[in-house]
C-alpha cells in the first residue's frame, strides 16, 4: 500500500468510527459508556490521516521535475492513476454507513446465559418509580426468578419486556428474547423468555418483530431453552427496534 492509500484508508476509518460514536448505531456493537473512546479514537484517526496525505502532497509537489522523456511522462501517468485506486478503500466504509450494522438475531438464541452474580430489588425498584406494572430488563426477570423475594414479587405483579420474538411456539406461543452486553456484541448473551399466551388472544408476532410484553411469570421453566423463565401473557403491542438492542447489566 502506497503512503497516500495508506493516509486515505486511515481518514476513512476514522470517519466511520467517529460515525460509529456520533450515532446510535453504535448501541449495536459496543455498550453506551464507550461512546467518549470511540469519538476520541476517531478525531485521532482523522487527525492523523490527515497529516499523513498533507506530508504525501508536500513530498510530491516539492521540487517535482518534469518528465525529462516520453517514457518517464507514460510512468508517471501510470503512477498518478495507480494511486486513484486507494478511494476505493472508501468503498467498503461507505456501504457500511448505508446498510448499518445489524445486532445479533434469533439464530444464537440456543446458547446457554452465564450471568455474572447480579442482584435488583424489583419491589423497591417499583415502589421507588411509582410503576404498577414496572417495565424491566429481561436479566431482572430471568435472575429475579431464581431469587426468593423477587421470585415471589414476579409469580404475582405484572411486569413489562420489551424484546425481539425469536421463536413461534404454535399458535399463541412466542419467545421473546434479549441479548445481554458486557462490553461489545461479540460478548452478547441471548436472555429468552417463553411466553404463553392466553387462549384466544391471537396469533403470536412474526419472528424478529419487536413487541412490548405485559407478562406474568408462571414459576415454571421454559421446557425448550436453557435457563428460560416461562411467562403468561397479559398485554402484548408491537414496537419499534430500540436504539440499543442490548442490555446491560444496572
Amino acid at each position: 500500500m502506497s503512503p497516500l492509500d495508506g493516509a486515505r484508508a486511515t481518514i476513512a476509518i476514522g470517519g466511520l468510527v467517529l460515525w460509529l460514536g456520533l450515532t446510535d448505531a453504535m448501541l449495536k456493537y459496543l455498550r453506551a459508556g464507550m461512546r467518549p473512546l470511540l469519538v476520541i479514537a476517531g478525531f485521532v484517526l482523522v487527525a492523523v490521516g490527515t497529516r499523513m496525505l498533507v506530508l504525501v502532497w508536500r513530498s510530491a509537489h516539492a521540487d517535482r521535475p518534469a518528465p525529462a522523456s516520453s517514457a518517464d511522462a507514460a510512468d508517471h501517468v501510470h503512477h498518478h492513476g495507480a494511486s486513484r485506486v486507494g478511494w476505493l478503500l472508501v468503498v467498503p466504509v461507505v456501504v457500511f454507513i448505508l446498510f448499518g450494522p445489524q445486532p445479533l438475531g434469533e439464530y444464537a438464541i440456543s446458547r446457554t446465559p452465564n450471568l455474572p452474580p447480579y442482584a435488583f430489588d424489583i419491589a423497591a425498584y417499583a415502589s421507588r418509580t411509582g410503576q404498577r406494572v414496572p417495565e424491566l430488563r429481561f436479566v431482572d426477570v430471568i435472575a429475579g426468578v431464581e431469587q426468593t423475594g423477587n421470585r415471589e414479587y414476579l409469580t404475582t405483579h405484572d411486569v413489562e419486556l420489551v424484546g425481539f420474538v425469536s421463536q413461534r411456539r404454535g399458535t399463541d406461543g412466542f419467545v421473546l428474547t434479549r441479548y445481554l452486553m458486557s462490553c461489545c456484541a461479540a460478548d452478547g448473551q441471548p436472555l429468552n423468555v417463553g411466553v404463553v399466551a392466553r387462549t384466544g388472544a391471537g396469533a403470536a408476532p412474526e419472528v424478529g418483530a419487536w413487541a412490548r410484553a405485559t407478562v406474568r411469570m408462571t414459576g415454571a421453566t421454559d421446557p425448550e431453552l436453557a435457563r428460560a423463565p416461562q411467562a403468561a401473557l397479559v398485554a402484548l403491542e408491537p414496537v419499534a427496534e430500540p436504539a440499543a438492542p442490548y442490555e446491560t447489566l444496572r
